[in-house]
């Protein structure tokens, strides 16, 4: 007997306990809790970080912009009437393609024919060919073409026209106007106090208020693709309503108060940023600002010689 407890073969074996059902119910609800308080921790930090890769690529193109200016002593234009259209014609590329080589993109530049059309045949390869500096990492589909011409189109817009453009008695005060060709010294407001450009995200498509509409046919690639020659807007309050039947946008301009993520159409400002949208300076920084931005400093920011005061916004 002595032999067989030493080596414990007439030791009865211990049962391990069991999780009871109302103790794994508990756990499963622990776990949870957890992973409900964690995930909008992880979205956020994940939107953060597209934030500032958005706001890198902003930087780069206004260095870009800078770079560009020192060497040809003006600035690109952002809307460029080549057929003559509302002005004299100009053969220029859209300001897009103008600063490739300041984006490392010399090679794409030097392929496009700056006397013909954007969507000449000779200037098909361009399609397809945008720098990744144009593309907003929140843009869930960035980088995608619109459905016109087959460009893709970009996340950043050029502002071409200042906000009280309707009322101002000596409009074309913006950065970028009808075929200009700006200089840094011109922008007499200051150069932290202008925009040059803001996010108008998604182009690929028509976004209201964070859903896709129908792209009306008067929106043209011309609006859109990236190397397009009207490719700017501005910032203007407005209302957009869609037909709930046909998904057809309906917009009256110069109302309300809204400005800021109403809509993404004819480059208003529009981000998939939470609560604003990111703007590009003539100093080359970059600012967030909100949805509720004052409209009288907002309007401010797109003048370059409006002789407004800005405060902190």
């Amino acid at each position: 007997m002595a032999w067989m407890n030493f080596c414990g073969s007439a030791s009865p074996r211990r049962r391990r306990a069991a999780f009871t059902l109302v103790e794994l119910l508990v756990v499963i609800a622990i776990i949870g809790m957890l992973v409900a308080l964690l995930l909008p921790a992880v979205q956020s930090a994940r939107e953060a970080a597209r934030r500032m890769s958005c706001s890198n690529n902003m930087k780069q193109v206004a260095l870009a912009m800078h770079n560009y200016e020192s060497t040809h002593n003006s600035l690109p234009p952002a809307w460029v009437d080549l057929d003559g259209l509302y002005q004299a014609p100009i053969h220029m590329a859209h300001a897009n393609v103008a600063v490739l080589p300041f984006l490392e993109g010399g090679n794409a530049e030097r392929q496009y024919d700056y006397s013909l059309r954007w969507d000449h045949p000779d200037n098909a390869d361009m399609a397809t060919n945008m720098p990744e500096s144009y593309q907003c990492a929140s843009n869930p589909e960035a980088g995608r073409t619109e459905s016109g011409k087959g460009f893709q189109t970009s996340d950043y817009a050029h502002i071409r026209s200042d906000t009280g453009w309707i009322t101002d008695p000596a409009p074309n005060r913006a950065m970028f106007e009808q075929n200009e060709a700006r200089q840094f010294r011109d922008v007499i407001d200051g150069l932290s106090q202008t925009i040059l450009q803001y996010e108008s995200a998604g182009r690929a498509e028509l976004y209201v208020r964070g859903r896709r509409a129908t792209a009306p046919a008067w929106w043209s690639s011309e609006f859109r693709a990236w190397p397009g020659h009207f490719n700017s807007g501005w910032i203007y309050p407005y209302q957009v309503d869609v037909d709930p039947s046909t998904g057809d946008p309906s917009v009256t301009w110069f109302v309300g108060n809204e400005i800021i993520n109403l809509s993404n159409l004819y480059g208003a400002p529009y981000a998939f940023h939470p609560g604003g949208m990111q703007v590009s300076l003539a100093d080359g920084s970059v600012q967030f600002i909100t949805e509720h931005i004052d409209i009288e400093v907002l309007s401010a920011l797109t003048s370059i010689d409006g002789g407004e005061v800005v405060g902190d916004y």
